[in-house]
């Protein structure tokens, strides 16, 4: 990890874009569906194909809330984050309308819910999810499921599946708000499953090896893929990171 606090020239150039984009794409609003442990929740798919790739999910600044794209099996160029011991997850996208209620963190008193969210889903929860997939003739789109975690150890989605209903196309529209990310939107447009190619396009070898200049060792153990908004503030609670190896997230569960 280079030890150099500053930047020259059009090095210092590029790492401020680099710095600016990974803020907008933090702030635009794309959340992970989050299950606190011990808790349920219900959520509907938007789509139904689902979007693989390999992914680093990595500790920096207090929080897990960090991911970049492996491109360890892309091009010729090797991964930074893998050549610097980053654990590699194959993820598993859907998009989905989550069901669960709370209170706007800008507007107090206003409760949200409806919520556009992805749904990201890793080794068992990503086997039970597609399971349901073929009992339903291979089309999750529009089915609504209840999801359950037991264990902090789970995925951060639960592993406990069970499909409630399917709605009609426009039954889902009409859960659509008249704005969504500052700006106007129709229900038509809500419902459209994310860009994922946009989202998770890849860095270069060059830009990942910038950034890794930037972050704490890797830690130990299987860290889940944190990223709801309701679990942004508990992400920054469990900080208090030395600056060392970074902890894991049962680590900072435990202290």
């Amino acid at each position: 990890m280079s030890n150099e606090w500053y930047k020259k020239g059009e090095e210092g150039v590029e790492d401020v874009k680099e710095y600016e984009e990974d803020r907008a794409s933090r702030a635009s609003g794309i959340y992970r569906l989050w299950v606190k442990a011990g808790s349920s929740t219900e959520f509907t798919f938007l789509d139904s194909e689902g979007f693989f790739f390999k992914e680093h999910n990595y500790y920096h600044r207090g929080s897990w809330l960090n991911w970049e794209t492996c491109i360890q099996d892309i091009g010729k160029e090797d991964c930074p984050f893998c050549e610097n011991g980053i654990r590699t997850y194959y993820e598993c996208m859907f998009s989905v309308i989550d069901h669960a209620s709370y209170e706007s963190k800008k507007t107090p008193g206003k409760i949200i819910t409806n919520s556009k969210k992805l749904l990201v889903l890793r080794s068992t929860a990503r086997k039970k999810v597609l399971r349901k997939k073929d009992q339903l003739e291979g089309d999750l789109t529009f089915a609504r499921f209840s999801t359950h975690r037991d264990d902090p150890k789970e995925c951060n989605t639960g592993e406990d599946f069970e499909m409630k209903q399917r709605y009609t196309k426009e039954e889902v529209m009409a859960m659509a708000p008249t704005e969504y990310m500052g700006q106007a939107i129709t229900p038509e447009a809500w419902i459209q499953p994310y860009d994922y190619p946009l989202i998770f396009s890849p860095k270069a070898a060059a830009a990942l090896g910038r950034i890794i200049g930037r972050v704490a060792p890797a830690g130990s153990g299987d860290q889940p893929s944190m990223g709801s908004e309701n679990n942004e503030n508990e992400a920054k609670e469990e900080s208090g990171a030395t600056g060392e190896a970074a902890p894991s997230v049962q680590d900072l569960i435990n202290k």
